[in-house]
């Protein structure tokens, strides 16, 4: 990804990246300033490690719909839609959902920081049976 391909290494101070293209990641909600954008942010400290993800999250049931749909024929092919449709979800989404907006901290990245590693496979907790 651009991103993470040309970006995340020239940051050397902590950085926002805000207002996501259309499309990109997680479906969140279109900002209303610029409608070829998403209410979405990561947040990035020096050297380029991302250590949050912020959004509004979409909760309009046809949008959601549409966007699942291209998802899993994406992923999966058109004749496992059906298979993979969250049907339930949908009719959920579709009886109201307040707005809400998310904001998550991965725990791995922040040990990486904290214990100054540039591996986050050093930093993750695995548990085998």
């Amino acid at each position: 990804m651009f991103i993470e391909d040309k970006l995340e290494k020239l940051f050397i101070q902590p950085t926002f990246l805000t207002n996501y293209p259309i499309g990109v990641g997680v479906p969140d909600k279109t900002n209303i300033n610029d409608p070829l954008t998403m209410e979405r942010a990561e947040v990035f400290i020096a050297g380029g490690l991302e250590l949050a993800n912020l959004g509004s999250i979409n909760n309009d049931p046809k949008f959601l719909r549409k966007h699942y749909e291209k998802y899993i024929t994406l992923k999966c092919g058109k004749e496992n839609l059906e298979k993979n449709l969250d049907r339930e979800f949908l009719y959920e989404m579709g009886c109201g959902m307040p707005p809400l907006a998310v904001g998550g901290i991965g725990v791995d990245r922040l040990i990486m920081l904290l214990a100054n590693e540039t591996n986050i496979n050093k930093t993750m907790c695995y548990s085998f049976k």
